[in-house]
């Protein structure tokens, strides 16, 4: 390996990786796949979070086979962990995404976002109000569990996943009318979610 001067650092927050360190206990992925992501990661842009790497410069730097890369690559991009769009030629896009275990009214849920340095304490300060029941009013875009919540200009965009269950769902309904009620929720995004609760709430989590 060749001798550098590199002194740059990369961010890691506790939860993506206690995320990881139980899918790993889980044998859902194992520590050569989290030694990928890691590695990857250590190239992602210092403000969006993309990293633009070909598999012969990730084996390069890891030590791995080509084998080995490309079959962590998938097990993370099928975990959530990782995902990627092929460019021209044989650079790839790389898109990284956070977990966060977090309890939300008594369960245990995961919010999940695009790793974005310049978007990281807006992320993490919209998560904590909304876990105070204090509503949205920033440009965010966090998946918590089956529900996705997406404020960007004050616009709002909800979506169930198409394979909860009504039990599920449900539950999400419940969760965005107390949005709804929530006095300290901002009129705007009411007047939204006023708009899009009677349909999903029609069609059983289902837009």
């Amino acid at each position: 390996m060749a001798q550098t001067n590199d002194l740059s650092w990369f961010r890691i927050i506790r939860p993506t990786l206690q995320t990881m360190a139980n899918a790993v206990h889980e044998n859902v992925i194992n520590p050569t796949d989290v030694y990928v992501y890691l590695s990857i990661k250590s190239f992602a842009h210092h403000t969006t979070g993309i990293v633009e790497k070909s598999i012969p410069e990730i084996c390069n730097f890891t030590g791995l086979s080509p084998a080995t890369v490309k079959r962590s690559i998938a097990k993370l991009k099928k975990n959530e962990f990782l995902r990627n769009h092929n460019r021209s030629g044989s650079i790839n896009r790389y898109y990284l995404v956070e977990h966060a275990p977090l309890v939300i009214e008594g369960k245990p849920q995961i919010a999940k976002w695009e790793y974005i340095p310049a978007n990281e304490t807006k992320v993490r300060n919209e998560l904590k109000r909304y876990l105070a029941g204090e509503g949205l009013s920033e440009n965010v875009g966090v998946n918590i569990e089956n529900l996705t919540l997406n404020v960007v200009q004050n616009v709002v965009n909800i979506h169930l996943n198409g394979n909860s269950s009504i039990k599920e769902a449900n539950e999400q309904l419940e969760s965005m009318w107390k949005m709804i009620k929530n006095p300290k929720t901002p009129e705007n995004i009411k007047k939204q979610l006023n708009k899009i609760y009677p349909q999903l709430k029609a069609e059983q989590g289902q837009i």
